[in-house]
């Protein structure tokens, strides 16, 4: 490539990676899912409910007109927070089974995703497969990194990761730029919904590790309560509540460590 540049100087490389190449003038553009509303027209259908439709066949399929079977496909759409190749998938299962199933099968775990077709490579047959092909790529220390992050049940912040887990705001980024985990952009990592139940099959702790865990886990959260109960400032303390809200599911399991 730098051979090339050196004669075509305005030349563009656009590259699919599962990590960022690290090069000098790289410029990196993170693909998320698929818009799930229209920010111009709420009553427009979104892009991602548009690519679902894309793959469907409305003459073969009695209930396209049906009412209700858009709702279905937009709270499907959701679920799977408009993620291109889950779409696909699902949609490749309403030719077999209503989208009511399809919405309930989803909402329990997402095994329903997959498909046979021949002219999809191995690693887009399904979630899973998609999911260990980027295990796959992995050192081992991402992928403890990984699983252990499982445990939080809700969006969780750097200090909580390094507390918990030792696990340095460096790693988080790292996973991050390997679209493992979602950033905020502000100070919060979180699990797309179709990695995080694949990423918890792969926790497996010991004794002594799950019991050194779950004394760091109910202890971080323990200390966030006393830190909110030590506040005094009005204007301090609704920002702190707004920050527990968002942690509200940790907060609850925590307090199941005690008991």
């Amino acid at each position: 490539a730098a051979q090339i540049t050196a004669l075509a100087p305005h030349l563009v490389f656009l590259f699919t990676a599962y990590s960022r190449l690290n090069l000098l003038g790289e410029k990196v553009l993170t693909l998320a899912g698929l818009p799930l509303t229209d920010p111009h027209d709420p009553n427009k259908k979104s892009e991602a409910v548009q690519l679902y439709l894309s793959h469907l066949q409305p003459e073969s399929l009695p209930e396209y007109h049906n009412q209700g079977f858009i709702e279905n496909i937009e709270r499907i759409c959701s679920l799977i927070e408009g993620f291109p190749l889950a779409i696909a998938l699902a949609a490749g299962q309403t030719r077999c089974m209503s989208s009511n199933e399809l919405l309930s099968e989803i909402q329990r775990n997402m095994d329903i995703l997959q498909s046979s077709s021949v002219n999809f490579p191995e690693r887009h047959r399904s979630i899973q497969a998609s999911f260990e092909n980027s295990w796959n790529h992995l050192s081992e220390e991402k992928q403890r990194s990984l699983a252990m992050l499982t445990i939080f049940n809700a969006p969780f912040t750097c200090s909580a990761a390094e507390a918990v887990f030792s696990i340095t705001a460096v790693a988080l980024r790292d996973l991050a730029g390997e679209s493992l985990l979602t950033w905020d952009a502000v100070e919060r990592y979180r699990f797309h919904r179709t990695i995080l139940q694949y990423a918890r099959e792969k926790a497996h702790f010991s004794e002594d590790e799950i019991k050194t865990i779950k004394e760091k886990y109910r202890f971080w959260f323990l200390h966030r309560l006393e830190q909110f109960n030590n506040l005094r400032e009005l204007n301090l303390i609704s920002e702190k509540l707004q920050s527990l809200e968002t942690e509200l599911g940790d907060l609850i399991s925590s307090t199941h460590f005690f008991i």
